[in-house]
């Protein structure tokens, strides 16, 4: 369910001055210094970055019949607690600005949130679709039963869509399986870049 116009004004100290994407008649992104706000045809959510939860970038490669590489689609997914997540696709004018923005707006409140979990002693958990989940526990990187401690991490690399941590061993992940990417290279040491990922 959507949130009344009175709540949206919230989301920019501006108010709506605001960026409008367009992807077709019936979808919309228009972003604000606090958030967005998304519509579709039945649909319209105002979502704070401080609500987002989880920000995954995805890569899907579709092929001919031959094999070649005909086209790779990138999306960006948004999630809130108990609210259907938002996928937006490349078919948005601008979505590499889109990407950007919400990065840059959601990562420093998650990156927060991570820090304050391992000053509390708590684990700061990635979740992945399989093998276990991968997990910083302030000591360690950990996603199944490899383990590497953060201090003898010599390497932190997103290499041909996957993301290698080497220490004494190497973890090698997919990175579009991994949700809020950014706040887990922070977490390692390493400053992200300013670009999608």
């Amino acid at each position: 369910m959507g949130r009344r116009p009175s709540e949206r004004l919230r989301l920019g100290a501006a108010g709506w001055k605001a960026r409008s994407m367009r992807a077709t008649g019936v979808e919309q992104v228009h972003l604000f210094s606090g958030g967005l706000v998304y519509t579709a045809r039945n649909r319209t959510e105002a979502l704070a970055w401080s609500e987002i939860t989880t920000v995954w970038r995805t890569s899907i490669d579709v092929h001919t019949v031959t094999g070649r590489l005909a086209r790779r689609e990138r999306n960006l997914t948004l999630e809130k607690d108990a609210v259907a997540p938002i996928s937006l696709t490349e078919r948005f004018a601008g979505i590499e600005s889109i990407t950007r923005s919400v990065y840059r707006g959601v990562t420093p409140i998650q990156l927060d949130r991570a820090r304050e979990r391992l000053a509390a002693g708590q684990p700061v958990i990635f979740p992945l679709p399989i093998d276990g989940d991968l997990v910083v526990d302030g000591q360690a990187v950990t996603w199944g039963k490899t383990r590497i401690p953060i201090a003898e991490i010599r390497a932190v690399e997103i290499e041909n869509g996957s993301l290698v941590i080497e220490g004494q061993r190497t973890l090698k992940v997919y990175a579009s399986w991994i949700r809020n990417l950014p706040v887990l290279l922070s977490l390692l040491g390493v400053q992200p870049r300013d670009a999608p990922y």
